[in-house]
């Protein structure tokens, strides 16, 4: 029977099955596309920030003192154990699990890939980019509907740098094209970046010197 189906008959099993989707730890992967619903024992959320230490004397007492004037928030982690469930309604039975299959399968792919997934977590919050950094899936023998699992999550954090990939030449040139627009000649510009040059060359000459 289908979920919606079941929902309109007022299938107690389907009200919980939706529950567990939307209280339940999930990940979701956008390639390829799937969702899954984890039904957790423990899960603990740790974090970790770098601060800088050092030693300076206080001016005045000669005391030394230590500073922390600099501090980096380390990405989050979560570390969880539970089950893998399946899907009630179409596994009735112990013998015949493909949907908790197919999730394990799924699992196993974005470890092995490093493929980065969608974490939602017991308090509903999303973090749009985070990996497994661990997983170990155990069998028992008396529960056949779910597979027991710990899972380590950990969320990416990537820096995005504004760095140009331009070449001098072509940013000289793209400027040289810009000042042309405005009504400058090309023979003021070449004026001006032969004076530029000869005063920045005199400026390093004179540095040099100093040592």
């Amino acid at each position: 029977m289908e979920l919606s189906k079941a929902l309109k008959l007022g299938s107690k099993r389907a009200v919980e099955i939706v529950k567990s989707v939307l209280q339940n730890p999930m990940l979701i992967s956008k390639s390829p596309s799937w969702g899954i619903s984890l039904e957790v024992e423990t899960i603990t959320q740790t974090g970790q920030a770098d601060v800088s230490e050092r030693a300076v004397i206080v001016p005045g007492s000669g005391v030394k003192s230590f500073l922390n004037d600099n501090v980096a928030p380390g990405a989050w982690t979560w570390q969880m154990s539970g089950w893998i469930p399946g899907d009630p309604l179409a596994e009735p039975t112990n013998l015949y699990t493909p949907v908790v299959m197919m999730n394990v399968c799924f699992l196993r792919a974005a470890y092995k890939n490093g493929s980065r997934i969608i974490f939602k977590d017991v308090d509903q919050m999303i973090y749009k980019n985070c990996v497994i950094q661990s997983l170990s899936i155990d069998t028992k023998s008396e529960c056949k509907n779910k597979k027991p699992f710990s899972m380590t999550i950990k969320e990416i954090v990537e820096l995005k740098a504004t760095i140009s990939d331009k070449t001098d030449l072509e940013a000289l040139s793209e400027a040289k094209s810009k000042i042309e627009d405005k009504g400058i000649t090309t023979a003021s510009t070449v004026d001006f970046s032969q004076s530029f040059l000869s005063k920045a060359k005199d400026g390093i000459v004179s540095f040099l010197r100093i040592f």
